[in-house]
Protein backbone atom coordinates (compact mmCIF):
# COMPACT_ATOMS: atom_id res chain seq x y z
CA UNK A 1 0.00 0.00 0.00
CA UNK A 2 1.40 3.33 -0.99
CA UNK A 3 0.94 6.39 1.15
CA UNK A 4 -0.05 9.38 -0.85
CA UNK A 5 1.43 12.51 0.61
CA UNK A 6 -0.13 15.78 -0.35
CA UNK A 7 1.97 18.91 -0.41
CA UNK A 8 0.36 21.22 2.06
CA UNK A 9 0.64 24.82 1.08
CA UNK A 10 -0.50 27.73 3.17
CA UNK A 11 -0.68 28.57 6.84
CA UNK A 12 -2.38 26.77 9.67
CA UNK A 13 -5.21 28.35 11.59
CA UNK A 14 -3.01 28.84 14.66
CA UNK A 15 -0.40 30.72 12.63
CA UNK A 16 -3.04 33.03 11.19
CA UNK A 17 -4.51 33.75 14.63
CA UNK A 18 -1.07 34.57 16.02
CA UNK A 19 -0.40 37.03 13.18
CA UNK A 20 -3.80 38.69 13.65
CA UNK A 21 -3.19 39.00 17.40
CA UNK A 22 0.21 40.63 16.82
CA UNK A 23 -1.32 43.09 14.34
CA UNK A 24 -4.11 43.93 16.80
CA UNK A 25 -1.59 44.64 19.56
CA UNK A 26 0.44 46.90 17.25
CA UNK A 27 -2.74 48.75 16.23
CA UNK A 28 -3.66 49.30 19.88
CA UNK A 29 -0.24 50.85 20.48
CA UNK A 30 -0.15 53.01 17.34
CA UNK A 31 -3.69 54.44 17.18
CA UNK A 32 -3.41 56.65 20.31
CA UNK A 33 0.00 57.90 19.17
CA UNK A 34 -1.31 58.80 15.73
CA UNK A 35 -4.35 60.64 17.10
CA UNK A 36 -2.03 62.64 19.36
CA UNK A 37 0.01 63.72 16.35
CA UNK A 38 -3.13 64.65 14.45
CA UNK A 39 -4.32 66.84 17.34
CA UNK A 40 -0.92 68.56 17.54
CA UNK A 41 -0.95 69.19 13.79
CA UNK A 42 -4.44 70.72 13.99
CA UNK A 43 -3.37 72.96 16.87
CA UNK A 44 -0.31 74.05 14.91
CA UNK A 45 -2.46 74.85 11.87
CA UNK A 46 -4.80 76.94 14.00
CA UNK A 47 -1.93 78.92 15.51
CA UNK A 48 -0.32 79.43 12.13
CA UNK A 49 -3.55 80.56 10.46
CA UNK A 50 -4.37 83.01 13.23
CA UNK A 51 -0.87 84.45 13.19
CA UNK A 52 -0.82 84.79 9.39
CA UNK A 53 -4.18 86.57 9.33
CA UNK A 54 -3.09 88.89 12.14
CA UNK A 55 0.12 89.73 10.26
CA UNK A 56 -1.91 90.42 7.10
CA UNK A 57 -4.14 92.82 9.04
CA UNK A 58 -1.14 94.74 10.36
CA UNK A 59 0.47 94.83 6.92
CA UNK A 60 -2.66 96.15 5.21
CA UNK A 61 -3.05 98.83 7.87
CA UNK A 62 0.58 99.89 8.02
CA UNK A 63 1.03 100.21 4.25
CA UNK A 64 -2.09 102.34 4.02
CA UNK A 65 -4.11 99.91 1.90
CA UNK A 66 -6.82 99.87 4.54
CA UNK A 67 -6.80 102.50 7.24
CA UNK A 68 -10.29 102.07 8.65
CA UNK A 69 -12.30 99.12 9.93
CA UNK A 70 -14.70 99.36 6.97
CA UNK A 71 -11.81 99.10 4.51
CA UNK A 72 -9.92 96.45 6.43
CA UNK A 73 -12.72 93.94 7.15
CA UNK A 74 -13.45 92.93 3.51
CA UNK A 75 -9.74 92.67 2.64
CA UNK A 76 -9.04 90.50 5.67
CA UNK A 77 -12.04 88.30 5.00
CA UNK A 78 -10.89 87.81 1.40
CA UNK A 79 -7.49 86.75 2.75
CA UNK A 80 -9.13 84.38 5.27
CA UNK A 81 -11.29 82.84 2.53
CA UNK A 82 -8.16 81.76 0.64
CA UNK A 83 -7.60 79.01 3.20
CA UNK A 84 -10.93 77.42 2.31
CA UNK A 85 -11.39 76.40 5.96
CA UNK A 86 -14.02 78.97 6.97
CA UNK A 87 -11.70 81.30 8.89
CA UNK A 88 -12.90 84.82 9.69
CA UNK A 89 -11.12 88.03 10.61
CA UNK A 90 -12.71 91.23 11.86
CA UNK A 91 -11.66 94.43 13.54
CA UNK A 92 -13.87 95.49 16.43
CA UNK A 93 -14.79 99.05 17.34
CA UNK A 94 -11.80 99.40 19.66
CA UNK A 95 -9.31 98.46 16.95
CA UNK A 96 -8.73 94.92 18.24
CA UNK A 97 -8.16 92.30 15.56
CA UNK A 98 -10.31 89.22 16.11
CA UNK A 99 -9.30 86.04 14.26
CA UNK A 100 -11.63 83.01 14.30
CA UNK A 101 -9.97 79.93 12.84
CA UNK A 102 -12.19 77.01 11.88
CA UNK A 103 -11.56 73.84 13.84
CA UNK A 104 -12.51 70.41 12.52
CA UNK A 105 -13.72 69.10 15.89
CA UNK A 106 -15.12 72.05 17.84
CA UNK A 107 -16.32 75.60 17.51
CA UNK A 108 -13.90 77.98 15.81
CA UNK A 109 -10.90 79.01 17.87
CA UNK A 110 -11.02 82.77 18.42
CA UNK A 111 -7.92 84.83 19.07
CA UNK A 112 -8.13 88.54 19.86
CA UNK A 113 -5.09 90.68 19.24
CA UNK A 114 -5.35 93.92 21.23
CA UNK A 115 -4.71 97.13 19.34
CA UNK A 116 -1.78 97.99 21.65
CA UNK A 117 -0.10 94.80 20.40
CA UNK A 118 0.00 96.08 16.82
CA UNK A 119 1.82 99.40 17.03
CA UNK A 120 1.36 102.88 18.40
CA UNK A 121 -1.33 103.41 15.80
CA UNK A 122 -4.70 101.83 16.39
CA UNK A 123 -7.07 100.94 13.61
CA UNK A 124 -9.77 103.63 13.66
CA UNK A 125 -13.38 102.59 13.50
CA UNK A 126 -14.19 104.83 10.53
Amino acid sequence: MKLIRKNKKGFTLVELIVVIAILAILALILIPAITGYIAKAEESRLDSSASALYTQAILLHSEGTATTKEQLDPLLQAEADKSGKGDTVTVDGDGNIIVAVANSKKDPVTVTYPKNNTSDESIPES
